[in-house]
């Protein structure tokens, strides 16, 4: 006779179970039914839409112009609705990869998400809305892509604290607000327009309240953008202009390179590089190293 599985084994299985397979099982057993809301859910990428959502390879709508969109493509609305009662309300969910694309529809929705993530990928105009769907067990965040669509001050806490960030530039032309006032070490800040990001002022913020050693921003762009930031600088800083030989990798000898005091023992450098990621990406780099004595 073939000995029963004991609750802590079957929650050890069912809980690193992918979703679909978990969720067929589910639907097919009562007594899987009994226990499952209590056992965490493991996804490896949750996508949430303004009338969708996806897990893994699986999803549902969540308002009618998604339910035509369904209706169209013949999806079971039997088994839609199952998916959704399912997922909802839970608040032991971890997952992998979370993107919000837009917040509003789901957000008129009365549903209780609490998340466990790993790599938040959201709006900038969804993001103060939905961090009450991250668990704050995970806080400080691993990592965290914020793309910027509008006028957005990121000086905020979560991002400050997160692990690794990149900021998204995207149709934004505007003026990047709050970086200056970031404490974090590392950040990337992507599709950077001209005059977007205020690189003079952030060198003259560090240089007045110090900035720990170690710390490295990116600000990757076109050519054309990166080349008129350098220009900029050179503006400001083009007295501390020096040839890097200390810096271990690749720089690119077209852009000027700088070295500016920060303060008796860290020098802020400031140089450009670039990347195929697929195609050729440019970056500027702002490092603050130890001077050598």
């Amino acid at each position: 006779m073939t000995a029963k599985i004991s609750y802590p084994g079957l929650k050890c299985i069912i809980e690193f179970l992918e979703v679909s397979p978990r969720f067929r099982m589910t639907c097919r057993s009562s007594d899987l039914q009994k226990i499952d809301n209590r056992i965490p859910l493991r996804v490896n990428s949750l996508k949430i839409w303004k009338n969708k959502v996806s897990l893994d390879d699986m999803s549902y709508c969540t308002d009618q112009s998604g339910l035509n969109e369904q209706k169209r493509m013949k999806v079971d609305k039997s088994k839609e609705k199952l998916l959704r009662k399912y997922f909802e309300g839970r608040t032991n969910i971890h997952v992998n990869h979370v993107v919000f694309h837009e917040t509003p529809v789901y957000r008129r929705i009365l549903v209780t998400l609490q998340l466990n993530v790993n790599k938040l990928e959201i709006p900038s105009s969804s993001f103060v809305d939905y961090l009450d769907n991250i668990d704050t067990n995970c806080l400080p965040l691993k990592n965290l892509i914020l793309s910027l669509y509008e006028p957005f001050d990121v000086n905020h806490p979560v991002i400050d604290s997160a692990q690794n960030v990149i900021l998204r530039l995207i149709g934004h032309q505007d003026k990047l607000n709050g970086v200056e006032k970031l404490q974090r070490e590392k950040l990337h800040i992507e599709n950077t327009g001209f005059e977007q990001v205020d690189v003079v002022g952030i060198i003259r913020n560090w240089m007045e309240n110090g900035k720990k050693i170690g710390t490295k921003y990116l600000l990757s762009g076109d050519i054309v953008c990166i080349y008129n930031t350098f220009l900029g600088i050179e503006r400001e800083f083009g007295d501390f202009t020096k040839t890097l030989e200390e810096v271990n990798e690749p720089i690119l000898d077209s852009l000027p390179q700088f070295s500016i005091p920060m303060s008796s023992t860290a020098n802020i450098l400031v140089y450009g590089t670039e990347k195929l990621v697929p195609r050729i990406v440019y970056r500027l780099v702002l490092r603050v190293v130890a001077v050598e004595e």
